[in-house]
C-alpha cells in the first residue's frame, strides 16, 4: 500500500525528469518528508526559469504557490527563501502582491541581522526599497524615507558588486527625484546617477536605465534651479539612453517620449520649433500598432499631444491642434481613469483646448477645457505641484472664458483658483514666477470688472515680484515685463500718473526689443507698445509718437501669420492710429489707409467671432469721420458715399452681433451718429423717427454698464426732443437722470470719467429744462437734486484718485529710476485708494417736490442756449416760470469768465497798481449789474410782494453757480454816487429780499442733530496766517469771542492749527469759525480748502467728517464757496464739504474778500447766533448777515469796495422731506 500510494523514488533518481513529472511526484510526497521542503523550493525555481522562458503565468503562480507552502512551514526562517518568494511576486507585478512582497523582505533582512552576510543583505535593501517606492500610486513620505535609508546603506556597504551598486546607485536617483524633493536632495540625485553611469555594466538595458534616470533628475533639478544647460545636459542623457536600447526593445517608446518631452521643454528655453518639429519626427516613426499596444501608450500619446500643441501656438498651425486634440483623447482614453497622471494628462489637454480655441475659432472648446480642468482637480485633490498646474489651467481657462461671457462667476473662480495655485508652489520652483503673474494677470481683470485700485497694485506688486525671480527662458521675463506694462499703463488710465506711463512705455520698449521679432509673442508686445504710445500721443499730441504706435501696429500686422484673432485686433489698432493721424495732419490718404486696415480687420474674422461686431463698428465709425472731412472740403459726394457706407457697416455690425448687448452697443451708437450726420447732409435721406428708433433700440439695451446706458439715453432724449416727442422724450429724460446714481466708473480712465461727469451736467441742464418746458416742475427739482448729488460723489471720487497720489517726478532716464522711488509711488498710490470716499447726498422722489412749501422763493436758475429760465416755487403764488431772453449760453459763459478772472486778479492784488485795483473793482460792479439787469431783476419782479423783505433761495445750476447771484446789483462807484442816496439808479437784491443759496432742495437723509442743551454748544476757532497779512483776525476773534455766552469755544491757533488737530476736533463741535487763507486749486478742486500750519485742510478731507449735531459753519477765507469752472453744477467748494460732513448752516465767500471786513460781520452773528435756539438758526443767520453786509454796502469807508461785503453768503443745504 504504502509503494502504491507515494512517489517511487525513481521517479526523482532518473536522468533528467521532465518538470512536469517531478511536480507530479512532488504532489504524492508526503508534508512531513524530511526532504519535501528542499524539493518543494527546487520545482518552484524550475517553474519561475520556465515562466521566464515561456511566459506561461500558470507557471509562475504555481511556483508562487509552493514557495508560499515552504515559508509556511517549519523552514520558514530561512532568509533566502523569504527573498525568492518576494522576486517570484515581483516577476507577477500584481499591485495587490506589493504589501507581501514589502513584508517578505523586511522578515528576510530580520532574520539576516547586523552580523549575516553583508552582500545579501545589500540586496535584500535594494529590493525592499524599490518595493516601497511602488506599493502605492503615490509613495508616502515614510515610504520614500525607509526606501532612502535602505538604499543608501546599501549603496555605502561596500559588499554589492558592481552591477548590484550600480542598480542600488540608480534607484536611490530614482528615489531622490521626486517634485516635492529639496535642492540638495536633487544635487545628490543627479550625484547618484553619474556615480551609476561610471559603473560600467555589459547590459545595455543597464547603462540605458542609468542614462534615464540621470536624465530625469537633471529635468527635475531644473525645476528647481532653472538653469538651461540642465535641460541641455537632460538632453543629452536622453540620448544616451536611446543609444543603448534596440529600436524593438519594449522601452524604447517610452524613452523616446521621454526625449521629446525634454526638447518640448528645450523648446520653451530656446523657441526654436525645430525642436518641436524633430520631437513630432520620432514619434511619428512608431507604427500605431507599436504604441496602441505599448503599456504606457497613454504617456507616449500624452507627450505627443503636448509638442503638437505648443507647435500649433507657435507656427498658427491648426492642423497641429487637430493633432493635438485627437492625441490627447487617444491618451486620456487609454489611461487609468482614477490615477493621479491622469489628472496631469487633463490639465495638459485644457491648456491645449484653449490654444485650439484661438486657432479654430470655437469657443465651445473654452468650456471643454474648463470641463476637463475641474476633472483634473478631481483626481490630484491632495496639495502638490501637480494640483497647481492644474488650478493655473482651470483659471486661464475661465479668464479666457470671461473675457468673452463677462461672468464674474467664472472671474472669481479664476481668482481663487490662482491664488490656491500661487499658494502650492514653493517661491523656488521654476513656476512659481509664472503662476505669480497669472495671479496678477487675474487681479488686474478684476480692476477691469470692478474698478478696485487695489486689487491693480496687488497686481502689480506681483508683476515685479515675479519679475525678481530667477528666470531662464527669456521669453518669459518679456511677457512678464509686458504684462507689468500694461498693469500700469491701466493704472495710469486711472490716476493718471505720468510716472506710471513713462515706465510702462520703457517695459514694453524693452519687451519689444529683448524678443526675437520672429517669436510669436513679438507681435502682442509691439501692439501693446504701441497703444502706450497713441496714450502718450493723446496727452502731448506728438507726432512722433503717433508715427511710432503705427509703425508697431504694421509690424505687428505683419507678422500676425494665421492667428486671426491677432490679426484682426493689430489691424483694428492700425486703423484707428491712422484715423487719430488723419485728424492730426488732415490727410484724406491717412483716412483711406486706416479704412483699408479697418477692412482686413472686419475681413479675418468670421461673422460668428466674438469681435466681429465692433471691428464693423470701428469701420462704419471710420467711414462717417471722412465723410465729415470729406463735407469740410467740399467733397460733398465722395462724403455722401461715406456715411452710406458708414450706414451699411454698421447695420452689419447690428445683424451678426445677434442677441449680445455689449456687441450691440456700439453697432447701434454709430449707426444712430451715421445717420444723424446723412441727416445734415442731406434732410431727407434720413427721418427723424429713424434715428429715434436706433437710438431707443440704444437706450433699452440692459446688459452693458449703466454709464453707457446713461449715455444712450441722454442722446435718446435729445432725439425725442427733435423728433417732437415730448412724452418719449421726458421718459428718456427720466432714465438717463435715474441711471445716473448706478454709474460705477467701473472700467473707465480717469479722462473718461472727467467726460462722463461733463455728459451728466450736461444731462442735468438738458432733463431740467425740458422738465420745466413741460411744466412738471416736480420732475424738475427731483433731477436737479439727485444729479448734483451724483457729480458731487462721483467728482470727489475723481479727483481723490489723481489728488492723493500726488505728482511723482522720473529721471528722463527711466532706467535709472531707483527701486526707493517706485516703492514710494506705490505706498503713495495705495494711501491714496485705502482713503477712498463714499459721498452722497440721497435725493427725494419727484413727488415730494410738489407740495413744496419755504418760507419764500425757491429760484432754480437753468441756463439755456439762447435764452435761460427762472422756476419759481414754493410761494403763495404758486410755481411758475420766468424767462431770462438775454441770458443765452455764450453771454453766461462770458460774464463767468469776466468774473473769474476779476476775482483771480485780485487775489494777487498785492502786485497789482492803484490802477489795476480800481479796474477789479469796476469788473466786479459790471458783472454784479449784469446779473441784475438781466437775471435778478426779472425774477424780483414776479415774487409775491410781502410785509417783510421777501426772502429768495437760489439754487442754480451750469454756470448760474458760478456767479454771486445774492449780490447782484448797480453800486456807487465813486463817493459822489455814493452820497446820492436818493438816486433810483442804485438798487440791488439785498433791498429787496434777504438772500440765501439751495442748492440742495430736498434731503431724504435723517437729521444727524440730536437734541442739545444749550450749554453744550461747543463752537471750533481755528485760525492762522500762514502767509502773514491777516491783520484782523485778533480783532475778529476778540468780536467772536465777546459776542457768545453761551458757546464754550476750542481754539486752534496758529502753529497749533495743523490737518491732524483740525480734524479729529471737528467732528465733536456743534459750531465751526475758520479764518485762514483760502487755498483754491486750479486744477484740482478736491485740494480747495484753507491753510493750516502744516498743509492745507482740504474739501475731500473735510467731507469725509461728521458731525451728528453740526449746526453752523463759518468760512472767513477767500474762494471758500467758489465752484469748479469746468464742472460748476457739483457745487464744489467748502460750504459743500460742510454740508457733507454734518453742518446744517453755513457762512462762506464766494469771492476774494478784505479780511478786515470780517469784524462787523463776525459781531454781528455771533451776537444773533448766542441767543438763538437750534431751530432757529437758519433764519438768524440770514438776518444777521443780511444786515451786516447791508452796512458795509452802504459805509463809506468799504462801499466802494465790493471785495467787503460782496463775498458773503448764506448756504442752507436743504429742508428734510417730512418738513
Amino acid at each position: 500500500m504504502a509503494d502504491a500510494e507515494g512517489p517511487d523514488e525513481s521517479e526523482f533518481a532518473a536522468a533528467e525528469p521532465s518538470l512536469d513529472a517531478m511536480r507530479d511526484a512532488l504532489d504524492r510526497l508526503d508534508e512531513t518528508d524530511d526532504d519535501w521542503a528542499d524539493l518543494q523550493w527546487h520545482v518552484a525555481t524550475l517553474l519561475q526559469a520556465r515562466y521566464h522562458q515561456n511566459a506561461d503565468a500558470d507557471d509562475l503562480d504555481d511556483a508562487i504557490l509552493r514557495a508560499r507552502a515552504v515559508v509556511a512551514g517549519p523552514k520558514s526562517g530561512k532568509p533566502e527563501y523569504l527573498a525568492e518568494l518576494a522576486l517570484m511576486l515581483w516577476d507577477r507585478f500584481d499591485p495587490d502582491d506589493l504589501g507581501e512582497y514589502c513584508r517578505l523582505f523586511e522578515l528576510a533582512l530580520e532574520q539576516i541581522g547586523e552580523s549575516g552576510d553583508a552582500e545579501f543583505r545589500a540586496e535584500c535593501q535594494a529590493n525592499l526599497a524599490v518595493g516601497l517606492m511602488n506599493r502605492r500610486p503615490e509613495p508616502t513620505g515614510a515610504d520614500r524615507a525607509r526606501a532612502l535609508e535602505l538604499l543608501r546603506s546599501a549603496a555605502e556597504s561596500g559588499a554589492v558588486d558592481p552591477d548590484t551598486r550600480r542598480g542600488v546607485l540608480t534607484n536611490l536617483a530614482e528615489t531622490l527625484s521626486h517634485a516635492d524633493a529639496s535642492l540638495a536632495d536633487l544635487e545628490d540625485a543627479v550625484r547618484y546617477a553619474r556615480q551609476a553611469i561610471d559603473e560600467k555594466s555589459p547590459d545595455s538595458r543597464d547603462t540605458a536605465n542609468s542614462w534615464s534616470t540621470l536624465s530625469h533628475a537633471l529635468d527635475a533639478l531644473h525645476d528647481q534651479r532653472p538653469d538651461p544647460e540642465l535641460i541641455v545636459q537632460a538632453v543629452d542623457a536622453a540620448h544616451q539612453a536611446l543609444a543603448n536600447l534596440d529600436g524593438d526593445d519594449p522601452d524604447f517608446p517610452v524613452l523616446t517620449a521621454t526625449l521629446v518631452g525634454l526638447m518640448r521643454q528645450r523648446f520653451h528655453h530656446t523657441t526654436e520649433p525645430k525642436n518641436l518639429v524633430e520631437g513630432l519626427r520620432l514619434l511619428r516613426q512608431f507604427p500605431s500598432n507599436v504604441v496602441d499596444a505599448h503599456p504606457d501608450r497613454a504617456f507616449i500619446l500624452a507627450v505627443w499631444a503636448g509638442v503638437a500643441s505648443d507647435l500649433a501656438h507657435h507656427l498658427a498651425d491648426r492642423n497641429s491642434a487637430r493633432e493635438s486634440l485627437d492625441r490627447y483623447e487617444s491618451a486620456i482614453a487609454a489611461a487609468d481613469p482614477v490615477a493621479a497622471d491622469t489628472g496631469r494628462t487633463l490639465a495638459s489637454y485644457s491648456a491645449a483646448l484653449r490654444v485650439a480655441a484661438d486657432l479654430l475659432s470655437d469657443p465651445a472648446l473654452i468650456d471643454r477645457a474648463i470641463e476637463r480642468s475641474g476633472d483634473a482637480l478631481l483626481l490630484l485633490d491632495r496639495p502638490s505641484l501637480f494640483r497647481a498646474a492644474a488650478l493655473t489651467t482651470l483659471c486661464t481657462a475661465l479668464r479666457d472664458r470671461y473675457a468673452t461671457t463677462r461672468s464674474l462667476e467664472d472671474l472669481d473662480q479664476a481668482t481663487t483658483s490662482a491664488y490656491e495655485a500661487v499658494s502650492l508652489t514653493p517661491d523656488t520652483h521654476r513656476e512659481y514666477p509664472a503662476r505669480l503673474t497669472n495671479l496678477a494677470v487675474t487681479l488686474s481683470d478684476n480692476f477691469d470688472e470692478r474698478a478696485n485700485l487695489s486689487d491693480l497694485d496687488r497686481a502689480i506688486g506681483l508683476y515685479r515680484g515675479a519679475l525678481a525671480c530667477e528666470e531662464s527662458v527669456a521669453i518669459r521675463v518679456a511677457e512678464r515685463r509686458n504684462d507689468l506694462a500694461l498693469a500700469l499703463r491701466a493704472r495710469f488710465e486711472t490716476t493718471l500718473d505720468r510716472g506710471d506711463l513713462d515706465e510702462s512705455i520703457a517695459l514694453s520698449e524693452r519687451a519689444v526689443q529683448d524678443t526675437d521679432s520672429n517669436s510669436v509673442m513679438w507681435p502682442g508686445f509691439a501692439s501693446n507698445l504701441g497703444n502706450a504710445l497713441v496714450e502718450r500721443y493723446e496727452i502731448t499730441a506728438s507726432l512722433e509718437d503717433l508715427d511710432a504706435s503705427i509703425e508697431f501696429f504694421a509690424d505687428a500686422l505683419s507678422r500676425a501669420g494665421e492667428r486671426v484673432a491677432e490679426m484682426s485686433g493689430y489691424a483694428s489698432n492700425l486703423g484707428l492710429a491712422l484715423t487719430a493721424k488723419a485728424h492730426h495732419t488732415g490727410l484724406v490718404t491717412n483716412f483711406n489707409e486706416a479704412i483699408r486696415h479697418l477692412t482686413t480687420s472686419v475681413e479675418v474674422l468670421p461673422d460668428n467671432h466674438a469681435d466681429a461686431a465692433s471691428r464693423l463698428s470701428n469701420l462704419g465709425d471710420a467711414y462717417r469721420q471722412r465723410a465729415v472731412f470729406r463735407e469740410s472740403v467740399g467733397e460733398m459726394e465722395a462724403a455722401r458715399a461715406d456715411i452710406a457706407a458708414s450706414i451699411d457697416t454698421s447695420e452689419h455690425g447690428i445683424a451678426i452681433a445677434g442677441d449680445s448687448d455689449p456687441r450691440l452697443l456700439p453697432a447701434l451708437a454709430n449707426l444712430a451718429r451715421a445717420l444723424r450726420y446723412s441727416r445734415t447732409l442731406d434732410p431727407d435721406s434720413v427721418s427723424l423717427g429713424e434715428i429715434l428708433d436706433v437710438q431707443r433700440r440704444a437706450a433699452a439695451l440692459s446688459e452693458i454698464p449703466a454709464a453707457h446706458r446713461f449715455a444712450q439715453s441722454a442722446l435718446w432724449a435729445e432725439d425725442a426732443e427733435a423728433y417732437s416727442a415730448p412724452g418719449e422724450a421726458l421718459s428718456a429724460h427720466r432714465q438717463a437722470v435715474e441711471l445716473t446714481t448706478e454709474v460705477a466708473w467701473v472700467g473707465m480712465s480717469l479722462g473718461e470719467r472727467r467726460r462722463l461727469l461733463e455728459q451728466l451736467a450736461g444731462a442735468l441742464v438738458s432733463a431740467v429744462r425740458f422738465a420745466v418746458a413741460q411744466q412738471q416742475y416736480g420732475d424738475a427739482l427731483a433731477w436737479a437734486d439727485q444729479i448734483r448729488s451724483v457729480l458731487w460723489r462721483q467728482t470727489m471720487h475723481v479727483r481723490s484718485a489723481q489728488t492723493a497720489v500726488g505728482s511723482v517726478d522720473l529721471s528722463p532716464l527711466l532706467g535709472l529710476a531707483s527701486v526707493t522711488d517706485r516703492q514710494v509711488r506705490e505706498r503713495r498710490r495705495s494711501l491714496a485708494h485705502d482713503a477712498g470716499m463714499a459721498l452722497t447726498l440721497d435725493a427725494a422722489g419727484s413727488k415730494a417736490y410738489d407740495s413744496l412749501s419755504l418760507p419764500g422763493t425757491l429760484v432754480l436758475l437753468i441756463p439755456g442756449e439762447e435764452s435761460s429760465t427762472a422756476l419759481l416755487v414754493g410761494d403763495s403764488k404758486g410755481s411758475r416760470t420766468v424767462e431770462l431772453p438775454r441770458v443765452g449760453a455764450d453771454a453766461l459763459a462770458q460774464q463767468t469768465e469776466l468774473f473769474r478772472k476779476a476775482a483771480a486778479r485780485q487775489t494777487h492784488s498785492s502786485e497789482s497798481t492803484f490802477g489795476d485795483a480800481r479796474r477789479q473793482r469796476h469788473e466786479i460792479f459790471d458783472c454784479l449789474g449784469w446779473l441784475w439787469d438781466c437775471v435778478a431783476a426779472p425774477i424780483l419782479a414776479d415774487v409775491p410782494d410781502s410785509v417783510d423783505l421777501a426772502r429768495i433761495w437760489w439754487s442754480p445750476i451750469g454756470d448760474f453757480s458760478l456767479l454771486p447771484l445774492h449780490a447782484a446789483g448797480h453800486y456807487p462807484r465813486t463817493l459822489q454816487q455814493l452820497v446820492e442816496v436818493d438816486s433810483t439808479e442804485w438798487t440791488c437784491v439785498a433791498e429787496g429780499a434777504l438772500n440765501a443759496y439751495l442748492p440742495t432742495v430736498l434731503v431724504s437723509e435723517p437729521r444727524r442733530t440730536t437734541k442739545t442743551d444749550r450749554s453744550d454748544r461747543r463752537l471750533l476757532y481755528v485760525a492762522t496766517d500762514t502767509e502773514g497779512n491777516l491783520d484782523a483776525v485778533p480783532e475778529e476773534y476778540t468780536a467772536m469771542s465777546s459776542a457768545v455766552g453761551s458757546v464754550t469755544i476750542t481754539e486752534l491757533l496758529d502753529t497749533a492749527a495743523t490737518v491732524n488737530a483740525v480734524r479729529d476736533a471737528i467732528n465733536t463741535h456743534q459750531f465751526l469759525h475758520v479764518s485762514a487763507h483760502g487755498h483754491l486749486g486750479d486744477d484740482e478742486t478736491v485740494q480747495s480748502g484753507f491753510r493750516l500750519h502744516d498743509g492745507v485742510f482740504a474739501l475731500g478731507e473735510f467731507a469725509e467728517c461728521d458731525v451728528p449735531d453740526a449746526q453752523l459753519a463759518v468760512f472767513l477765507t477767500c474762494d471758500s464757496a467758489t465752484g469748479d469752472i469746468r464742472l460748476p453744477n457739483e457745487a464744489l467748494h467748502m460750504a459743500g464739504a460742510a454740508r457733507q460732513a454734518g453742518f446744517r448752516h453755513t457762512v462762506a465767500a464766494t469771492m476774494p474778500m478784505r479780511d478786515s471786513s470780517a469784524i462787523p460781520v463776525v459781531a454781528s452773528l455771533y451776537q444773533a447766533l448766542d441767543s438763538a435756539e437750534d431751530s432757529a438758526i437758519g433764519d438768524v443767520v440770514i438776518r444777521a448777515l443780511h444786515a451786516s453786509v447791508g452796512n458795509l454796502r452802504k459805509d463809506p469807508r468799504t462801499a466802494l469796495d465790493p471785495f467787503s461785503w460782496a463775498p458773503y453768503a448764506v448756504f442752507g443745504w436743504g429742508c428734510d422731506v417730512d418738513t
